[in-house]
């Protein structure tokens, strides 16, 4: 099969509105190239930054009626080749519906209103699929084994397909991307003893080998076909993952001091544990609705950061005086999680760490996503970063 890989070229148009399916299309959709939005939902995590995480961001697969119904949909179809490719560049969020902004693909729309279907995957720097130009089995890049890393998916279903009667554009028809590991976030606090007295930057947390987490090395086409053609939908889901090695060391992506009232985040690692396993293959259903049940998990963690007097200058300045490298070893949180001890992939766990003059307490919870519903997270734009005080 003939396909075609195009490089997404960014277009800014303004939204219009959308009248029935024999109505013009939208946002210059009459040229027949496919333009589309796309987002990810919750606000936690990120799937790259900075200047590894340009030019290839997302990788999105493009089917026809025949072509993912008969073929990726079929998994006993191991070649699953797509009719055409596209590369988005930049972060996810960064065309979303809402934003009006769009893609422009380079894909031209098939001819009588025929449907495309649309897959796909992030982030695309660190995923390749194991054979060339099939996307049935996705393998990780080792140096993306490291738990550092947010992969996602674009699901296969009934609302991410579009024709030109009824094109992408279309808020039904925005692409979102799933989550398909756990994420566990770590941010950090001073106490209010500490306040306008000792300062605290340069946070490094590191989680510990002992707590045997697995780190996925490949993921693998799941599909789930419906009683009709329109209820069959697709993802992907962890096939192979790796012990963890060594502890995963995090840090803000900053040394600025943590702010009076602050809530730093200090980073994220993208694990799973406890996932059922049938001859060293993981079994579970990412479609299924977990059953959600309360239990207690440990994680053993350390951390280490630099304490600093604040002081006020002869020029009535604030000045950080260094103290010490506070570091703590072996230290056990329990996080109250709702899926049943398990790290599970989709969902988002938190430990909250409050530095006090000399002790540290630390706090663990199940959490949801920020903007709620679905499991989804975001790829965040390169380069943030607060300026504190």
């Amino acid at each position: 099969m003939k396909r075609k890989l195009y490089h997404l070229v960014l277009a800014v148009v303004a939204l219009s509105s959308c009248g029935d399916d024999s109505a013009e299309p939208p946002h210059g959709e009459t040229a027949r190239t496919i333009e589309l939005n796309a987002r990810t939902e919750g606000r936690n995590g990120s799937a790259g930054s900075g200047v590894e995480a340009a030019g290839n961001v997302a990788r999105l697969l493009f089917w026809t009626e025949a072509t993912f119904h008969n073929l990726w949909m079929k998994e006993s179809t191991a070649d699953a080749r797509p009719d055409a490719e596209a590369v988005l560049p930049e972060a996810i969020d960064n065309y979303n519906y809402d934003g009006g902004r769009v893609f422009s693909t380079g894909v031209r729309y098939l001819g009588a209103n025929a449907p495309y279907h649309v897959t796909g995957y992030a982030p695309g720097y660190a995923l390749a699929p194991v054979a060339e130009g099939n996307y049935a089995k996705l393998k990780v890049e080792e140096s993306r084994r490291d738990g550092k890393t947010d992969f996602l998916s674009c699901d296969g279903n009934a609302e991410h397909m579009g024709w030109t009667g009824n094109p992408f554009t279309r808020k039904e028809h925005e692409l979102k991307f799933r989550h398909l590991t756990a994420c566990i976030s770590f941010e950090a606090r001073r106490s209010a003893r500490m306040l306008n007295k000792v300062a605290v930057n340069n946070v490094v947390v590191t989680v510990a080998e002992s707590n045997e987490l697995e780190i996925p090395t490949a993921f693998e086409r799941y599909v789930q076909r419906g009683t009709e053609e329109k209820d069959d939908r697709s993802t992907y889901r962890i096939s192979e993952a790796g012990p963890q090695s060594g502890g995963i060391e995090l840090s803000s992506p900053d040394e600025n001091y943590i702010r009076q009232d602050e809530r730093k985040e200090i980073g994220a690692c993208y694990v799973v544990h406890g996932l059922e396993k049938v001859e060293n293959r993981f079994v579970y259903d990412p479609f299924e609705e977990l059953a959600e049940t309360s239990a207690e998990k440990s994680l053993t963690i350390n951390v280490a950061a630099d304490y600093s007097l604040i002081v006020v200058n002869e020029a009535g300045e604030l000045e950080y005086q260094f103290l010490r490298r506070a570091e703590w070893t072996d230290r056990t949180v329990s996080i109250a999680t709702k899926t049943g001890g398990m790290f599970y992939p989709g969902y988002r766990y938190e430990v909250l760490i409050t530095f006090d003059s000399d002790e540290l307490l630390l706090e663990g919870r199940n959490i949801d996503w920020e903007d709620g519903g679905e499991h989804y997270l975001p790829v965040y734009p390169p380069g943030t970063g607060d300026e504190q005080r």
